[in-house]
């Protein structure tokens, strides 16, 4: 789906009664295009019992496939771009369609993905068939997905097989589109011997590669240049403030005068090392170390 113009992706949740923008899809949209939010809209529990204090409530065009529908939306820091409650699905007639992968609002039909494919960012490759590699040669071999496709614009080879690497065969790096039902994967046999691979072995390791791709300058909208023209007139210190940020300052300034709300982001600036950019940036140390023992148990994750 798009808001104004914009591609987002968005989760449909039956058990959410009413749907939730996050604050910092609302924070990128250009100030010209943000409605002003209720701030009468109470708290909100999210899925892992965690309750959290939205920024406001407001009417926003979502587009979902060519036709704009307005839904009332919460503002508020969740971790995915947005959830479509209930109330939206009822009153635009939703029907979903699991088995062919889609939804439907008020006739008009999009595509849909299932949560633990759009969940997914690692995923193995195996073999599509059985392969004898020449001794001292490179060439491509045909892999497919083990398990859901991942939704992605482009994956990357991680990690070769420890399986194949044991027996002199190296799986190189290289980025593919997850979607493809064949997937080439470079490989080299550094043996002196031929090697026989086997069909369903792994080969290799993924990693989903979340893309963006920027739009073309030609296409801007008037009032997109509008919003670009105050941008590059605003202080050098405001370009340089961290957007991961920018929540903490909107959800407080209601709070405080001119002064004070320059003083806070000042001191966000000054310590912005402390506050992570999302829950993958929570940095590491090597001045501390931590031990598990976890007795005679066997890895779950990987065969050593």
């Amino acid at each position: 789906m798009a808001l104004y113009g914009k591609q987002i992706d968005g989760l449909i949740d039956t058990g959410a009664t009413i749907s939730v923008l996050s604050s910092k899809m609302y924070l990128r949209l250009p100030e010209s295009k943000r409605p002003d939010l209720s701030g009468k809209c109470g708290q909100l529990r999210v899925a892992d019992g965690k309750v959290i204090t939205p920024m406001g409530m407001a009417m926003f065009p979502l587009e979902i496939s060519g036709k704009v529908m307005r839904c009332r939306m919460l503002v508020a820091d969740i971790e995915i771009p947005a959830v479509i409650g209930y109330a939206f699905m009822r009153h635009n007639n939703c029907v979903m369609d699991v088995g062919r992968g889609t939804v439907e609002f008020n006739g008009e039909t999009a595509k849909s993905y299932l949560e633990s494919q759009r969940a997914t960012s690692v995923f193995k490759l195996s073999l599509d068939e059985n392969v004898v590699k020449p001794a001292s040669s490179e060439m491509m071999i045909p892999t497919r997905i083990v398990g859901d496709i991942p939704v992605g614009h482009e994956a990357i080879i991680n990690d070769g097989s420890s399986k194949l690497a044991k027996i002199g065969v190296l799986v190189g790096k290289s980025i593919f589109e997850p979607t493809s039902k064949v997937i080439p994967v470079p490989v080299a046999n550094v043996t002196g011997s031929p090697q026989t691979l086997y069909k369903k072995t792994i080969a290799a390791e993924c990693l989903v590669v979340r893309a963006c791709h920027l739009k073309d300058i030609d296409e801007s909208t008037d009032e997109e240049d509008e919003y670009l023209c105050r941008m590059e007139e605003r202080p050098v210190g405001d370009e340089s403030f961290p957007e991961h940020m920018e929540i903490i300052v909107e959800s407080s300034k209601q709070h405080l005068v001119d002064a004070e709300t320059k003083q806070l982001k000042k001191i966000l600036k000054t310590n912005e090392k402390v506050f992570a950019k999302n829950k993958d940036d929570l940095g590491k140390t090597n001045l501390v170390y931590h031990k598990i023992d976890t007795g005679n148990a066997k890895p779950v994750k990987q065969a050593p």
